[in-house]
């Protein structure tokens, strides 16, 4: 079985491909990969599918999804703004992460830590 068809498998699908094959070559001794496959729904559903602007650098239209949510978890820093998006289960949540700065993903991903983390769960 290929790395890809075990992804597959376990995510039912939902993910197909993880290597292109360009990331390995045969000096690769060891691929450490787990896969999590999570299905939940949401405390509050998105509406369906539906066209509108996206307003990035260059701003399009696109398929996108929305929703009014009450119940958010908000945290932010100097850096960034999170907000968790909660499960039915009200344990679990979805968090986003977005840099205050325009450019500033990779910053932000470089501050990523347990002290990051535990300030996005605890507010």
């Amino acid at each position: 079985m290929t790395i890809n068809n075990f992804v597959q498998e376990a995510t039912k699908g939902k993910i197909d491909k993880v290597f292109t094959g360009e990331e390995l070559d045969k000096r690769t001794t060891l691929i450490l990969l787990n896969v999590v496959y999570f299905m939940a729904n949401w405390t509050t559903k998105f509406q369906p599918r539906h066209e509108a602007t996206f307003y990035s650098h260059i701003p399009r239209k696109t398929d996108m999804m929305t929703g009014n949510f009450y119940n958010l978890n908000y945290t932010n820093s100097k850096d960034w703004h999170a907000v968790g998006i909660p499960y039915r289960d009200a344990k679990t949540c979805m968090f986003i992460v977005l840099p205050k700065e325009k450019n500033g993903l990779e910053k932000v991903i470089q501050s990523m830590d347990y002290k990051m983390f535990m300030k996005c769960t605890k507010e």
